[in-house]
């Protein structure tokens, strides 16, 4: 058994499964991702997409001229962890696949688009014409600008090989590998407008980038781009925000992105060999078994060891609340033999077809049973009233406070942190022992997901899919009306699976 143990402990030790994050905006877009997204100067949604750089809805064309924006998701990605002395330090892997829609609206495209894993969610001022939104010329190259940026450039510079073609850029606007697109059949601005899909794959293991492109709902071509050896460790911060940048020149483009999903590999998956696996496998099955055995042995023993003793079942029949044992012939003659008339009901399950009468009567005995040990069946409940607690739960645990607490001449913990958000001071309901050990951010999101969960009106209260990407950040709370609103009764009936299922607390 220690042999066992030493083993199923070294195996779990040693395998450190990956952890993969999932982000699909979809498209197109709308104005309910605001939230979502941190938007710079000249960028907005619009035309069911994210505007990088101004859209047609600016008629004068000197407007769109010179111009530079950055679209970037709002919170940042682990991408690297620190080395150590006992462990190398993983670095993240990671594929973004996005549509651009890039038009040449004047005739003449400029300048250009680019893919972005930036530092910070600034934007860089002057950033516009040859710098694609990405830097500008006092900071250009400088290796603290710590971004990676995969390019879509429609204007020649001296560096460039063409005005229609692909970049890698670290820290600057000239690309340390680039490819012409017009060898691939790809025209980034066409005269006519055109989707095309990219996709960026960085491989963390291995440290190579790949880049593919082709129009949309077509084949990928490529990769176009690929570059070995590129350990983004060392050229971006350890936390860092995704995005996309691009700019405008004398010559104007429409740079807009209509779909974008992210994977994240956080935690690469180390490389077990196929013989501990076995090992771990094989001995694991045997050694559950051999328990099992002995365990379900040891049980019969020491009940047989019991029930061979009569003087110890004597007693234990006596014990106060013990259940009564009564003979079967005295059963048998109690109930005339089992008389049908006499039966009071009969064993039903959620999916019986025999009607209401018998459920109705096993409910009511239950209901009539009163024992120290037994909760009474008082109400009936639905998943709402799941949702209604668990925000009571929420808010106990972020303020400290049991539901009914008075304070501040509330009666309700709920009306005090209600009032509390309404003056736009919800932060103050937190825990005061945890003084300002806390993350703002979550700490703000959980309170308003409480407020959320507690509205009065059960149609209004997110669904348990939604609270849990809430709960993960993956998306904002839904809108809290300031004012809490009054508690309004629908006149439905429950369902059965509502009875069964549900809870023994009333529905809120």
């Amino acid at each position: 058994m220690c042999l066992l143990s030493l083993i199923l402990i070294y195996a779990t030790t040693s395998m450190v499964s990956s952890e993969q994050i999932s982000y699909n905006f979809g498209g197109p877009f709308n104005r309910s991702f605001p939230n979502t997204f941190h938007f710079s100067d000249d960028t907005e949604i619009g035309y069911r997409g994210l505007q990088i750089t101004p859209d047609t809805s600016y008629s004068l064309a000197s407007y769109r001229q010179h111009k530079s924006g950055r679209v970037l998701y709002y919170k940042p990605f682990q991408l690297w962890e620190e080395k150590s002395n006992s462990s190398p330090g993983w670095v993240a892997s990671f594929t973004s696949d996005f549509t651009v829609n890039i038009y040449r609206f004047d005739g003449t495209p400029g300048e250009g688009f680019a893919f972005i894993i930036a530092p910070d969610l600034n934007h860089p001022s002057n950033s516009a014409g040859q710098y694609l939104g990405l830097t500008n010329s006092s900071t250009n190259g400088n290796s603290s600008n710590k971004f990676i940026a995969i390019e879509l450039d429609t204007v020649k510079q001296d560096f460039d090989p063409d005005d229609n073609h692909m970049g890698l850029n670290i820290n600057g606007i000239q690309s340390i590998q680039t490819t012409s697109l017009s060898k691939f059949n790809i025209i980034i601005a066409p005269e006519k407008a055109r989707n095309y899909s990219v996709r960026v794959n960085y491989d963390g293991d291995n440290k190579v980038i790949e880049v593919y492109m082709g129009e949309e709902n077509k084949d990928l071509k490529g990769p176009i781009l690929r570059y070995s050896g590129f350990n983004i460790r060392d050229f971006v911060k350890q936390n860092s925000y995704f995005g996309f940048t691009a700019s405008t020149g004398h010559f104007t483009q429409l740079n807009c992105v209509l779909k974008w999903k992210m994977e994240l590999l956080a935690y690469p998956k180390p490389k077990i060999s196929k013989k501990w696996v076995k090992i771990v496998v094989y001995t694991g099955a045997i050694g559950g078994v051999i328990i099992l055995c002995l365990a379900s042995l040891k049980y019969y023993l020491n009940k047989k060891r019991v029930f061979d003793d009569p003087i110890l079942v004597g007693a234990l029949k006596r014990l106060p609340g013990t259940p009564r044992e009564f003979k079967f012939k005295n059963v048998k003659k109690a109930t005339n033999n089992f008389d049908e008339k006499l039966k009071l009901g009969q064993k039903f399950s959620r999916d019986s077809m025999k009607g209401r009468d018998d459920f109705l009567a096993e409910l009511t005995i239950i209901n009539r049973l009163r024992h120290k040990h037994l909760v009474p069946l008082i109400g009936k409940a639905t998943r709402d009233s799941d949702i209604y607690g668990f925000g009571a739960v929420i808010l106990e645990v972020m303020c400290g406070r049991r539901p009914w607490t008075e304070i501040s001449g509330h009666h309700l913990l709920i009306d005090w942190v209600w009032t509390l958000y309404r003056e736009g001071r919800i932060l103050e309901a937190m825990d005061e022992r945890l003084g300002n050990n806390y993350l703002v951010e979550d700490a703000h999101r959980l309170l308003l997901l409480g407020l959320a969960c507690s509205h009065p009106t059960a149609k209004e209260r997110p669904k348990t899919q939604i609270i849990i990407q809430i709960i993960s950040g993956s998306i904002q709370v839904p809108y809290v009306p300031l004012f809490r609103p009054t508690f309004t009764w629908h006149m439905t009936e429950p369902t059965d699976d509502d009875i069964m299922t549900g809870t023994t607390d009333g529905t809120p």
